[in-house]
């Protein structure tokens, strides 16, 4: 059984309404019966009269579709690319893509696609188009995840090399669309790098001045650590270094709480010519802290005394004025240029005291006494004189007081022997 209710009213109809608003106001579904269009030489021809279609069979190649004119203009035709083999098929200049449909209208004694045919033939997107935001945009992901995947080296990137993903490698550039590593940032010459930063503490990355830079640009300590402990840390005030200590107070500060293993190790040192100054270091064995020796002042000195006209044989007190705060005098040969005679008054006329020259301490320096005790001299051997003036070469070693260690006098008891021995070394 059929049923249909037609309104007829101010010469509109209605169809399923009493009161119709436009010359046909149907209250209800509309449906466009599809014709099927089979494709023959990837050709087809749509039959006349009708307002959908849908083309099918196989295709090898773009199918040409020719459509009859309108009996009106305006009338409207919906063609649905559905044959086989992936091609498009063209209508009066416009392609469908395969599995996709399209509306036209006809006008102007043509059949135009709606909208250039971009909405059905090709969707404007970011898949299969260019495009400009008009807006600011939002994309709300909730639980949902958002990844992008690529072959090629620069396959993400925003604002030409501002940032540049390569896919084909795994790396990151900034600044780069050709990083060489997991993370490359590339900067014109003087500019900061990496910025980390916890909003009071700054570390950054420089190139410039001909030289790479990284460090905190805040009055902060810079520490570099191995195994979660700092081994190397430069203080963001002083500048000093420390190795093993985060509180270093010099320029340089070493704390080592292993003794089996050296604080301080130099090797492949150059060998200083023996024309060249030479300084020494000196360390101060309470507080470790080492000094630089004064360039004016040796290690050791070598000083050779010529004593003319000097009373017989005997000098009793020569003042070197070397001070004996700061250096330690040593007579290492002594030489007199008269010959000597035994005391006559000696009862004992062969004998004498042997030479006696040493160096002792008064006033604040080193004097030098030299005798040959019990003897007088007699000249230079080719005419016997009374107790002629002598001359005297005594040969020293000067050290530095700080290069010398004074140990108490040892005195051993021989007991009648010609052999003995020291209790102890005096030397480590």
């Amino acid at each position: 059984m059929a049923s249909a209710a037609f309104f007829a009213q101010a010469g509109n109809v209605g169809i399923n309404t009493t009161s119709p608003g436009t010359t046909l106001d149907v209250n209800g579904a509309i449906t466009n019966r599809e014709t099927i269009a089979p494709v023959s030489a990837n050709a087809v021809t749509v039959p006349a009269n009708v307002s959908q279609v849908q083309l099918s069979g196989a295709a090898t190649a773009n199918v040409t579709i020719t459509a009859p004119g309108a009996p009106n203009a305006g009338q409207r035709l919906v063609v649905f690319n559905n044959t086989t083999g992936g091609f498009g098929a063209t209508l009066n200049g416009v392609t469908i893509t395969n599995g996709k449909a399209l509306e036209f209208v006809y006008s102007n004694s043509g059949w135009r696609s709606t909208d250039g045919g971009s909405l059905g033939a090709t969707p404007v997107n970011i898949y299969t188009a260019d495009g400009t935001l008009s807006g600011n945009r939002t994309v709300t992901q909730n639980a949902n995840t958002l990844s992008f995947t690529g072959t090629a080296v620069n396959a993400f990137s925003v604002a030409g090399n501002t940032l540049s993903v390569d896919a084909a490698n795994g790396r990151l550039g900034i600044g780069t669309t050709a990083p060489d590593t997991k993370l490359t940032i590339n900067t014109p010459d003087g500019n900061f790098g990496i910025h980390h930063t916890n909003g009071t503490i700054s570390l950054k990355s420089f190139i410039g001045s001909g030289a790479g830079w990284i460090g905190t640009t805040t009055p902060h300590d810079l520490r570099l650590e191995s195994n979660n402990v700092s081994r190397i840390a430069i203080s963001g005030n002083t500048g000093n270094v420390g190795i093993n200590t985060t509180t270093p107070s010099a320029k340089l500060d070493i704390r080592n709480n292993d003794a089996a293993i050296p604080s301080l190790m130099v090797e492949n040192l150059q060998t200083q010519p023996t024309t060249a100054n030479a300084a020494f270091l000196t360390i101060d064995n309470t507080t470790g802290e080492f000094y630089k020796g004064q360039q004016a002042d040796k290690v050791f000195y070598y000083q050779k005394y010529t004593l003319n006209n000097v009373q017989g044989d005997y000098i009793s007190n020569f003042d070197t004025k070397i001070s004996t705060s700061g250096y330690t005098l040593i007579i290492v040969g002594s030489y007199f240029d008269q010959l000597l005679a035994v005391d006559i008054g000696n009862t004992s006329r062969n004998r004498f005291t042997p030479q006696n020259v040493y160096a002792f301490q008064q006033g604040g320096t080193w004097r030098i006494t030299a005798d040959f005790p019990a003897t007088s001299s007699l000249g230079n051997g080719q005419t016997v004189v009374g107790n002629p003036n002598g001359s005297w070469t005594i040969y020293t070693m000067i050290i530095r007081q700080n290069q010398v260690v004074n140990n108490t006098d040892v005195t051993v008891n021989f007991a009648g022997a010609n052999n003995s021995s020291a209790p102890v070394s005096p030397v480590p």
